[in-house]
C-alpha cells in the first residue's frame, strides 16, 4: 500500500507554472511536455550551452588581440623624485674659492627633479602574426562549429533522456500491475494456509515472490527520479520544479534515405578538419 501511494505520488505530478528562467516564466503545457518542448526549453534555458557560447565571444576578443598587436603601441612614463638630503662632495679649496682650505664640502643636486618619456613602437613584419591574423576567420568557425555541436549534442541528450523516463514510466505501471495481482494472490494463500488447504511453502514463496515484485518496484521508482532531474538540469530547470512528462509516444514520420554525402556534413567531422587546420596554423607559427 505505500508502495502504491509512492507510485501515484509522482505519477501524478503536474506542472502548474514553471519557474522564472532568464526573465521568462514557462508555463505548462497541456498533458505535459512533449519532447518538442523539452527540446525548446533546453535549447533556451541549459547552463552548459549559454557557458559555451560565451566561446564565440573569447574567440573573438583573441583575434581582435592578434590584429592590435600589428597596430602603434605607445607607452608613456613619467617620475617625480623628492631629496630629502642633498649630498655633499669634498672639492679642493682651490677649486671651491678658498685656497686657504685644502678641502671644502659642496653641494651638487636639487631638491627636487621630474622626468616624463614618451616611446612608440609599430610593428612592421611578423610573420607569426600575420599567420595568426589569417586564420581569425578559422577561429572564428571553429568556436561556432563547437557551439553548434554542443546544441546538437543536448538535443540527442533531451530526447534520449525523455524516452527513457517514457520507457522507466511504463515499466513502473507494468510491475504496479504485477504487484498488485500478487498481493491479491498472497491474500487468497493466506487465507487457503490458515484453512489448511494451501501449503506453508507454497505461501512462503509467494510471500518472497511479492517482497522481490516490490523491491524491483523500489529500484525501479528510485531510477526514474534520478533520471528525471537530470533531465530537469539539463533543461535548466530547479531540481525542485513539478515536472509531467507526456504519456503520448509519437511516431516520426521522417524516412531517412541512404545518402552517403551526408557523412562529410556531419558537424563532429567538419570540426575536426577545422582543428586539422589549426593545428597546422599553429606548427607555422612555431
Amino acid at each position: 500500500l505505500v508502495m502504491t501511494n509512492k507510485f501515484k505520488k509522482f505519477l501524478h505530478l503536474v506542472i502548474i507554472t514553471l519557474p522564472c528562467i532568464s526573465g521568462q516564466v514557462v508555463k505548462a503545457q497541456h498533458g505535459g511536455v512533449t519532447v518538442k518542448g523539452a527540446i525548446e526549453l533546453a535549447l533556451t534555458n541549459n547552463y552548459s550551452l549559454r557557458a559555451d557560447s560565451l566561446n564565440l565571444l573569447i574567440t573573438a576578443q583573441k583575434n581582435k588581440q592578434v590584429a592590435a598587436a600589428y597596430l602603434p603601441q605607445a607607452s608613456m612614463g613619467s617620475k617625480f623624485n623628492y631629496n630629502a638630503a642633498i649630498p655633499n662632495s669634498m672639492l679642493p679649496g682651490a677649486i671651491a674659492g678658498q685656497p686657504s682650505k685644502d678641502f671644502v664640502p659642496v653641494q651638487f643636486g636639487t631638491r627636487y627633479d621630474a622626468a616624463s618619456s614618451l616611446e612608440v613602437t609599430q610593428t612592421v613584419y611578423r610573420k607569426d602574426l600575420l599567420l595568426q591574423m589569417g586564420a581569425a576567420g578559422l577561429y572564428n568557425d571553429i568556436a561556432q562549429t563547437r557551439h553548434s555541436l554542443t546544441r546538437e549534442q543536448l538535443v540527442y541528450q533531451v530526447a534520449g533522456t525523455f524516452y527513457s523516463l517514457q520507457n522507466h514510466a511504463e515499466l513502473i505501471r507494468n510491475t504496479t500491475k504485477d504487484y498488485q495481482n500478487l498481493k491479491e494472490i498472497l491474500a487468497i494463500a493466506k487465507a487457503q494456509f490458515e484453512s489448511g488447504v494451501a501449503k506453508r511453502i507454497d505461501y512462503e514463496s509467494l510471500q518472497i515472490n511479492v517482497a522481490n515484485k516490490q523491491s524491483q518496484l523500489d529500484q525501479l521508482t528510485t531510477q526514474y527520479n534520478e533520471q528525471l532531474d537530470y533531465f530537469k538540469f539539463l533543461l535548466g530547470l530547479p531540481v525542485t520544479t513539478p515536472l509531467t512528462l507526456s504519456e503520448v509516444i509519437t511516431q516520426p514520420s521522417l524516412q531517412l534515405q541512404p545518402d552517403h554525402a551526408q557523412l562529410t556534413k556531419r558537424l563532429d567531422l567538419h570540426l575536426y578538419n577545422q582543428l586539422i587546420l589549426s593545428k597546422e596554423t599553429d606548427i607555422k607559427t612555431i
